[in-house]
């Protein structure tokens, strides 16, 4: 009786094992995306990484880092490995090729998964740090001078804001944006040499400045912090200012708990365009009464500085019926075939242009994965963002010449 017993505990306690065994549930599709971390701090030269996350409960995102962790390079994608654990009562495949990767938000591509165990995985990917540009600074702080000069810190352009007296004795401003690296100034300095009562000789009070706009191909860029010269507060202006990363990727930027859809690493465009994904219209402008513009290579407009080009709620279902672009100021997209074009050059109208991961149209310096440097014109003369060939002379006053060979690396940079 009692080896009777014995046996039937035994076979007992195996068949449990083998039953928790085969109840075990083996994990053959993951969802990761990414967004902006907003807890993150907003530092000046400082680059943030994506925000990873999952809303899965057989599996959790345990660690993330760079795989290169020397390289952070701001104005490229950078490749992370993150660690997946399986939950208890599941388990991953022994082979990568029986699971299942799909990427949203922020993921631009899944370079590769590697089974570590049937409980761990490492899942590298690619994507864009979040950077914020270092503050420029004044190289002349004389605000009598003739020119006022600084350094750009590496930033495409400069915004800036000059707060004057006229000779009425009325405190003005003007903005503007500039991408050389001085602004003239002698005309908000003028002497009044008139007859009439109540009349003074013009001064400048202040000037501001902050680095703004796109890292290379890296849309997801917040402009510095100002730097103020003299008299002046810039929130007096109507300028954005930026709090967030989410404020700086565009107001319905993807965000933690937030899945993707089930289609790959980024939401179709079209999608973008009819929900305004991912997309803002921050215009900055002159808050005060404008003067004339005596900047050196400036645009006085008003200044639109946003991470995509469609503005959130329009209707572009007219625009979708032909090839075209769409937008405005420094923002473009193309429409081509009925949907918007990303990630790749686009010739129009005998020019060529540079569309990046998101949909927007680059300008200024651009690399392709080759390393090949581009240079896309900056100039709102009915072509900007084209490609610049032959010799060219870039803002900061270098003789460049670029490819005029019509081939895949048209217009790269030769010497």
């Amino acid at each position: 009786m009692k080896k009777l017993l014995t046996g039937i505990i035994s076979t007992a306690v195996l068949t449990a094992a083998f039953a928790t065994i085969s109840f075990a549930a083996v994990i053959t599709e993951v969802k990761i995306s990414c967004g902006p971390d907003d807890t993150a701090e907003m530092v000046n030269g400082a680059a943030v990484a994506p925000d990873f996350y999952t809303d899965s409960e057989e599996y959790t995102i345990e660690s993330c880092g760079l795989a290169d962790p020397e390289s952070q390079n701001f104005k490229d994608p950078e490749t992370y490995v993150l660690r997946l654990s399986a939950a208890d009562g599941n388990s991953f495949p022994a082979n990568a090729d029986a699971l299942k990767v799909t990427a949203g938000g922020d993921i631009l591509s899944i370079v590769k998964t590697t089974i570590i165990d049937d409980a761990a995985i490492d899942i590298s990917v690619k994507a864009y740090p979040y950077y914020k540009w270092p503050k420029p600074e004044f190289t002349n702080e004389d605000l009598e001078s003739t020119k006022i000069s600084f350094t750009k810190n590496g930033a495409p352009s400069v915004q800036y804001i000059i707060e004057y007296v006229d000779h009425k004795g009325d405190e003005k401003g003007k903005t503007g944006k500039t991408t050389g690296s001085s602004i003239t100034i002698s005309s908000y300095n003028k002497a009044y040499t008139g007859n009439k009562p109540d009349h003074y000789d013009m001064y400048i009070k202040g000037i501001a400045i902050r680095a703004m706009g796109n890292a290379g191909s890296n849309e997801y860029t917040a402009p510095s912090d100002w730097v103020v010269l003299g008299d002046l507060d810039p929130s007096d202006y109507d300028f954005t200012m930026y709090d967030t990363w989410s404020e700086v990727r565009g107001t319905n930027a993807p965000s933690a708990g937030s899945m993707p859809a089930e289609n790959g690493a980024e939401a179709d465009a079209a999608g973008a365009a009819a929900s305004g994904t991912g997309s803002s219209s921050n215009s900055e402008g002159n808050g005060k009464s404008d003067g004339n513009n005596d900047s050196d290579g400036s645009d006085d407009s008003s200044i639109a500085f946003s991470v995509a080009t469609i503005i959130a709620g329009a209707d572009y279902s007219e625009e979708r019926k032909n090839d075209c672009w769409v937008g405005d100021e420094n923002d473009w997209r193309y429409i081509e075939g009925g949907s918007f074009v990303k990630d790749r050059w686009v010739d129009s109208d005998g020019y060529r242009y540079r569309i990046g991961p998101v949909g927007s149209m680059l300008y200024g310096w651009f690399k392709d994965d080759s390393g090949n440097l581009y240079y896309l014109s900056d100039d709102h003369d009915g072509t900007f963002g084209h490609v610049v060939t032959g010799a060219f002379t870039t803002p900061d006053g270098v003789l460049h010449y670029f490819s005029e060979q019509r081939d895949d690396t048209y217009g790269r940079l030769l010497q």
